[in-house]
């Protein structure tokens, strides 16, 4: 596994085809969380799943708005 890249981007459904708006959309997030080693810990997908062990709803962007403790609850109901 490539330590650079987020361990969960090949499962991450926001990646799967038709969730996104765009192909350029993705490609963003890609280069702004997925494939930087010191910014994929701050994504709030990658945070939520380690939190949780769950998959993150497709609405749950990496730079979502919602806390951590939202976006759980949110996931919840």
């Amino acid at each position: 596994m490539n330590e650079k890249i987020c361990p969960k981007f090949e499962r991450c459904i926001i990646f799967q085809e038709g969730v996104l708006y765009s192909e350029q959309t993705g490609q963003t997030y890609k280069n702004l969380y997925c494939q930087q080693p010191e910014k994929y810990p701050l994504c709030k997908r990658y945070i939520v799943s380690e939190k949780t062990g769950l998959s993150i709803p497709e609405n749950i962007m990496p730079n979502s708005k919602l806390s951590i403790d939202e976006i759980i609850e949110k996931m919840k109901s």
